[in-house]
């Protein structure tokens, strides 16, 4: 240490010597490895005509949201839509009779001129109809023969011609027809209660007919008319006024094309009236338009004008009244048809 201190400069002379010795040898060795770090760098370029394929996900993604807005979840009342659902986009307006805005998916513009019940204006806006048209429930987009307000009534398409209501719901009752056809059961020849009902003779006065009294058989046709006497039984009932028995014996007549049946009790008159149902039929036709309107008797087959009509497709009157009638259908179903609505 005396020595560092006496020989001060000769000793940091020496320590700045060794540093650049140090410094050197440093030197020396990065020279020497210089070209091997950077020979990746300086080697020849090779040439590559391949284009490296471009990440296109983000760009497909803004492609797809530009195509497809994001949209809120509509609203809903029962399956009806009340809004379009797009964002930034407010619910559409109408300017009822009142001269009020409403909303359409809140509210009835129409109510069903058969039934009287609101039609909701979401469906006519499910079904891209005309809303604002004030006969859009009384037109056929799909031109199947179908009104607007049908296909509501039956829940189906209004914009595809294979999705419609049934046929015979275009058919109405317009008025029941009775012809009134009067019997009296007269008197009978022979003892009920021995001999047997095929030998005995019944006295029968069809008053509608040319008055004329018959004398007929079980089995035999009433002269004038379609009926025939098909039966016969004896009966009787106490009479309360004096004491002993009164006969209300019942003879039965059957119409040989309908089969139907007239009971004619004892010394009374029979009303049997023929009955018809006078329909008319709407398919095709426009709201206001008069429909095909024909008479069909009691238990008798029709037919309904349809596309592709086959003619084994036939209807049968099996009754018939004031309210309405009661049909059968081809596939031998049961369809109750409503008396047109008087406005």
């Amino acid at each position: 240490m005396d020595w560092i201190k006496k020989n001060y400069d000769r000793f940091a002379l020496a320590v700045l010597a060794a540093a650049l010795i140090g410094v050197a040898a440093l030197l020396f060795t990065n020279v020497n490895t210089f070209s091997e770090q950077f020979a990746e760098a300086m080697a020849p370029v090779m040439k590559n005509n391949k284009i490296a394929e471009v990440d296109t996900t983000k760009i497909d993604e803004a492609k797809e949201q530009f195509e497809k807005p994001a949209q809120w979840t509509p609203r809903q009342e029962g399956k009806d839509l009340l809004h379009s659902g797009l964002l930034f986009t407010a619910e559409p307006y109408y300017v009822n009779k009142s001269r009020m805005l409403t909303k359409p998916g809140s509210d009835s513009l129409y109510n069903d001129s058969l039934t009287g019940k609101p039609m909701p204006n979401a469906w006519f806006m499910k079904n891209n109809l005309a809303l604002l048209d004030p006969a859009v429930q009384f037109l056929d987009p799909d031109n199947d023969g179908f009104l607007n307000e049908d296909e509501w009534r039956a829940n189906t398409d209004p914009n595809k011609p294979d999705s419609h209501p049934s046929y015979e719901s275009k058919l109405f009752l317009k008025d029941w027809l009775k012809q009134p056809f009067r019997f009296k059961f007269q008197a009978y020849d022979g003892d009920p209660k021995k001999d047997k009902a095929e030998d005995i003779t019944f006295q029968i006065n069809p008053l509608d007919a040319g008055g004329r009294t018959k004398f007929l058989k079980i089995g035999e046709m009433i002269e004038g008319t379609k009926f025939k006497v098909s039966k016969f039984e004896f009966k009787e009932v106490p009479n309360p006024g004096t004491g002993d028995s009164k006969e209300v014996s019942e003879l039965t007549l059957t119409h040989v094309e309908t089969n139907e049946t007239v009971q004619l009790i004892y010394n009374q008159v029979t009303d049997s009236p023929t009955q018809f149902a006078q329909l008319e039929y709407f398919w095709k036709k426009k709201q206001g338009e008069a429909g095909q309107v024909f008479v069909v008797p009691k238990f008798k087959d029709f037919v309904l004008l349809q596309p592709n009509l086959d003619p084994k497709q036939l209807y049968k009157l099996l009754d018939v009244n004031n309210d309405g009638a009661l049909i059968q259908r081809p596939d031998g179903e049961k369809y109750q048809v409503p008396r047109f609505p008087k406005k």
